[in-house]
């Protein structure tokens, strides 16, 4: 029997239009909006640049780098102030704004595709540190711009010939020591014009035929050379008669700058008859003879140039044209240069100068404030 409060009760009708009802949910609260933050930061794009070249002066970066980044951002705000904005906030550092900067160089035919291409990447090199500094809210402020293409020119190095005529011309300098071992190491080295104009005797290790050297990046690197260079380098030190930690030094005794290096290559250049004699085609001549010599090695030529990123130096190994493997080789071997070119007699440097513009007098005055090196040159191995 079921209790009496157990029993089920009969659940009472339902209208016949009744449908279940769905609960009522009330909107939640909504935060308030907050306030619209600014893309850019308040500041100048001058102090901006100052504040980026501090950064570059504190990461140890090269100075031929720190003045290119800084004499790119000197001509977007030169052309900023063309554009009738004479003082430019950070916010000027907009895609529309770089877009027509580059249009404008393009278009101008002032400026090589390389040139507008490295200036680009600069920009946006300078944008993307801007974002990692909080002075841009966004991450990728310049992402849209594309950069230009440039065309992908093969070095052209040295022919042999050109090689043996710059010798020539440089043992028949007013400084042809210095100039002959000068080029010899360049050639047989490929450092970088910096690196040259910067060695110090301290980097030389003239017994095991090394040179240790600080690149780009403050990278440092040790590039070997053969007995034929290391004896124009020991020529060089015995003549030079000076002090100072620097290899290669000015007639007067200074240390020759990026500059200097420019204009002696250049006037042997002139008196070789050979055209472009920039100190980056001695490196391209390098590069190029050492991988058509040793076709299977790219990636010790990397470390030998000092390179980064290997593409760079794939670029020398599809300029090679044929193989000559020869082991123990040096490039200089592969240029044709098996001896030290010889300076000229006295009388043959006393007609050049002559012919030059010098008088006797000046010649004879030189020769007598630099007696004691003369003497040196002349005779390595008598104590002065």
């Amino acid at each position: 029997m079921i209790h009496p409060l157990r029993q089920r009760q009969a659940p009472a009708a339902r209208p016949a239009h009744w449908m279940p009802q769905r609960p009522v949910r009330r909107p939640e609260p909504q935060p308030e909006p907050l306030p619209a933050v600014a893309a850019y930061a308040d500041v100048s794009l001058q102090q901006a640049v100052q504040d980026w070249r501090q950064s570059h002066v504190a990461a140890g970066l090269s100075r031929n780098t720190q003045k290119s980044y800084a004499g790119t951002m000197e001509m977007f705000a030169r052309w900023l102030a063309l554009q009738g904005i004479p003082s430019p906030m950070l916010a000027e550092l907009n895609t529309a704004r770089v877009r027509a900067y580059i249009t404008g160089m393009m278009t101008s035919g002032e400026y090589k595709p390389t040139t507008v291409r490295s200036r680009t990447i600069a920009i946006k090199i300078f944008a993307r540190w801007c974002a990692d500094e909080g002075f841009i809210r966004e991450e990728n402020p310049l992402g849209r711009v594309k950069n230009p293409k440039a065309p992908q020119k093969t070095s052209k190095p040295f022919t042999r010939e050109e090689v043996a005529a710059l010798l020539e011309a440089a043992a028949r300098s007013r400084n042809a020591i210095r100039d002959t071992a000068m080029m010899m190491l360049m050639l047989a080295t490929g450092l970088r014009a910096a690196e040259v104009s910067g060695l110090r005797v301290d980097e030389l290790d003239l017994d095991r035929r090394r040179v240790k050297t600080l690149g780009k990046g403050a990278k440092e690197r040790a590039v070997a050379f053969d007995e034929v260079t290391s004896a124009a380098m020991r020529r060089w030190l015995a003549a030079r008669d000076s002090e100072r930690t620097e290899v290669f030094l000015s007639a007067k005794g200074l240390p020759i700058s990026g500059q200097t290096l420019y204009g002696i290559l250049s006037r042997l250049g002139a008196i070789a008859d050979v055209k472009n004699t920039r100190p980056h085609r001695f490196r391209d001549t390098f590069a190029a003879t050492f991988a058509d010599a040793h076709p299977d090695r790219v990636f010790q030529l990397q470390g030998l140039l000092g390179h980064e990123a290997l593409a760079m130096s794939m670029r020398y190994a599809r300029t090679a044209q044929a193989v000559h493997e020869v082991d123990g080789a040096s490039v200089l071997d592969h240029l044709g240069v098996t001896a030290m070119p010889e300076p000229e007699s006295i009388e043959d440097v006393m007609t050049t100068l002559r012919g030059e513009g010098y008088s006797v007098q000046d010649i004879m005055r030189a020769v007598r404030r630099s007696e004691r090196t003369v003497r040196r040159v002349l005779h390595p191995g008598r104590a002065s």
